[in-house]
């Protein structure tokens, strides 16, 4: 297996594990952990394939598209300011299906006053007979939970697992073409599975 399929193996292994964790902050590790292996992909394959004839060549022929630079260096972006200046901090972005006849024009109003300002909010099972009492800083909502995701502040209002997805596919398209077209032009390296030492080295002598 060579470096690259290692490494693109490595970011796929933090995705799983980023797909199917709810609990904070290990959501946040298992997406820094993701972020930077796929950050490290291309610079892995170009250490491993830079001396295999064509493969510059092939390589800048596949020029990634404007949409594709933009989540590139937005990525490239978290990944720096994550090893350099602070981790990754998600936040929750829950989605309410609310009935449109219950939203009368004075909630609209108050949530208008409320935009942009931090607030409170609280989310329980409704309960008629404690039906909570609005004042003017105050709006209630009833409704159905339809779905909550994780964000960062770099791609407001999208689900970072599915950026996450949409970006390591990207990768291992391009892995997949790589190992096809010059895979079998790579010089095979030895790599050590197992050693063992005895506890007295002397004991041989």
């Amino acid at each position: 297996m060579s470096d690259t399929v290692e490494k693109m193996n490595e970011a796929k292994f933090f995705l799983e594990k980023l797909k199917t964790e709810t609990k904070m902050p290990d959501f946040n590790y298992y997406l820094s952990a993701c972020i930077s292996s796929a950050r490290s992909i291309l610079w892995v394959m170009k250490a491993e394939y830079s001396k295999v004839d064509g493969w510059k060549d092939w390589y800048d022929s596949e020029s990634p598209s404007i949409e594709e630079r933009q989540l590139l260096k937005k990525l490239n972006d978290i990944r720096v300011r994550t090893q350099k200046i602070s981790p990754i901090d998600t936040y929750i972005r829950a989605v309410l299906n609310v009935n449109e006849d219950k939203v009368t024009e004075e909630m609209k109003s108050k949530l208008r006053k409320m935009d942009k300002k931090e607030v409170e909010f609280t989310v329980s099972a409704y309960d008629p007979e404690n039906e909570p009492v609005d004042d003017e800083n105050t709006v209630t909502f009833h409704g159905k939970l339809a779905g909550y995701h994780h964000e960062l502040e770099d791609f407001p209002k999208s689900d970072i697992k599915e950026i996450c997805v949409k970006y390591i596919n990207s990768l291992e398209a391009l892995v997949d073409k790589c190992e096809k077209k010059f895979g079998n032009e790579l010089k095979e390296k030895p790599h050590p599975i197992f050693s063992f030492d005895f506890t007295n080295p002397d004991i041989l002598k």
